[in-house]
């Protein structure tokens, strides 16, 4: 099978993609109702998380955006002279 020796390429052989995670809609309770709440970065340049919902904000890790229940990714183009 070709695809056999093909499929198993590691992460690291993909060249980096030029997008950056900005925000994570999450949506809390059923088709039938419910509460949509955003994880965001706080500035493009920072590594830094808050969890919007209403008229909160509150400080969020990096561990909480990934293990919610993300209904919706947002990303942001990187320019040349941004690093991650």
């Amino acid at each position: 099978n070709d695809c056999e020796n093909e499929c198993k390429t590691k992460s690291t052989d993909w060249p980096k993609l030029p997008y950056r995670l900005m925000s994570v809609v999450e949506h809390l309770g059923s088709a039938f109702g419910g509460h949509y709440q955003t994880y965001r970065r706080v500035r493009p340049e920072h590594k830094d998380w808050v969890l919007v919902s209403d008229e909160s904000v509150v400080p969020r890790s990096w561990k909480d955006v990934q293990t919610c229940e993300a209904y919706m990714l947002l990303y942001e183009e990187m320019t040349t002279n941004d690093k991650e």
